[in-house]
């Protein structure tokens, strides 16, 4: 009886010391196959943001690679849906998968974090729900910024656009027009191009280029088509690049040499904070310190590729750091869910980012569509890469 009665004690604390807060799962739905470093980076981002806090270990990190597919990408919201410990999704460079599904995200009350896809259309709803929440450039805005920045520094009316045909390509594509005729811009020529772009096809596009004597291109691609472009663009030698900063979330400067972006006058959009060309604060520094100890392979902050899948997946992990401290997180996961949808969007205490210090950066005001965008434009910049491949700002603004 004594054994008995022992045996239900030390059961009885057991199940006393694991009751409480639980652990979560956020699935990181990016792709980790072409696009590793930008998915990597967006990976280290979030992790960094809540090391030395108690989230470090109540959130597994779950990589779920959909190589750019959007199919693939479905599969992985039907996984969270069924996993009865998912909190939120995390996407990574691509927004063809947002926009594909974003009514069923929407109406499944997933609640998705956006560090890097631009895609206009992802956080505007078409219903009385918006579970996307993006920290990030947005292509409503950066389509007049990258218009404006051409305008700006036009040695030439000879302007024409090179765009990916996918929703991200023709979502710019419609926008750029809008901001370029509005400025009374004339755009000489669009030309569109596949994923997987091999090198003859990117032969004919820049022949057509020349015969339609294009000076300036407005590039959206990117890595894998964007350095192939570009490497037949500077062959030609005669027209300048500026371009989305999709060409920045791989391995393009392994294969583009400097001197090949320096012929083409190379500059492409960015957000406003850089590791190597900012003031760092000691918010910045403590990132730096917390990547390291993550990663084995950056010694120093110039070998972290794709910087700015981190920058903003860190601030975000900020956001959803303070958001959950205000939650009571003994509750089940579905309850957790609703509450930190709410409290992004009502945030009050002031949060001090890479990029900025975020005060209210969401709101649930469905008439405004920009209620779930962190960044407007005074957090764009002009970015190039320096001799080395580092990617550098030139605090540019209009």
């Amino acid at each position: 009886m004594k054994l008995f009665l022992l045996l239900i004690f030390f059961i009885t604390l057991h199940i006393e010391a694991n009751e409480g807060e639980g652990k979560f799962n956020v699935y990181i739905d990016a792709d980790f196959s072409e696009h590793y470093e930008s998915s990597e980076a967006i990976y280290l981002g979030f992790k960094a943001a809540l090391l030395d806090t108690k989230y470090e270990n109540l959130i597994s990190l779950i990589k779920k690679d959909h190589r750019g597919n959007s199919r693939r990408s479905k599969k992985h919201m039907n996984d969270f849906l069924k996993d009865k410990n998912s909190l939120f999704m995390i996407s990574g460079i691509h927004s063809p998968p947002l926009i594909a599904h974003k009514d069923f995200i929407n109406e499944n009350q997933i609640l998705f974090l956006v560090p890097w896809a631009a895609g206009g259309p992802i956080t505007r709803i078409n219903s009385n729900e918006n579970w996307i929440f993006r920290l990030s450039l947005d292509d409503y805005k950066a389509g007049e910024f990258l218009i404006n920045y051409y305008l700006k520094n036009k040695k030439s009316d000879a302007l024409c656009l090179l765009l990916e045909n996918t929703a991200w390509g023709r979502s710019n594509h419609k926008l750029m027009e809008k901001a370029a005729m509005e400025k009374g811009i004339k755009i000489k020529t669009t030309e569109w191009f596949q994923w997987g772009l091999k090198d003859n096809v990117a032969t004919k596009l820049v022949k057509k280029l020349n015969k339609n004597k294009c000076e300036t291109i407005i590039l959206v691609a990117n890595a894998n088509e964007g350095q192939v472009l570009i490497k037949k663009i500077a062959k030609n030698k005669k027209m300048s690049v500026i371009s989305h900063w999709g060409i920045t979330g791989g391995t393009f400067t392994k294969n583009v040499t400097h001197l090949e972006r320096e012929t083409v006058n190379l500059k492409f959009i960015q957000t406003s904070f850089n590791f190597l060309s900012s003031e760092l604060k000691e918010v910045h520094i403590d990132s730096i310190n917390k990547l390291k100890r993550l990663s084995s392979n950056i010694k120093e902050i110039s070998d972290l590729k794709a910087a700015t899948g981190f920058i903003h997946a860190y601030d975000l992990g900020l956001l959803i750091k303070a958001s959950l401290d205000q939650i009571n997180l003994k509750e089940s996961p579905k309850e957790i869910k609703l509450k930190l949808k709410n409290k992004l969007e009502n945030l009050e205490t002031p949060v001090q980012g890479l990029v900025r210090t975020y005060q209210k950066p969401f709101s649930n005001n469905l008439s405004d569509q920009n209620a779930h965008e962190a960044l407007d434009e005074n957090f764009f910049d002009i970015g190039y890469y320096d001799k080395d491949g580092n990617i550098r700002n030139i605090n540019w603004k209009y």
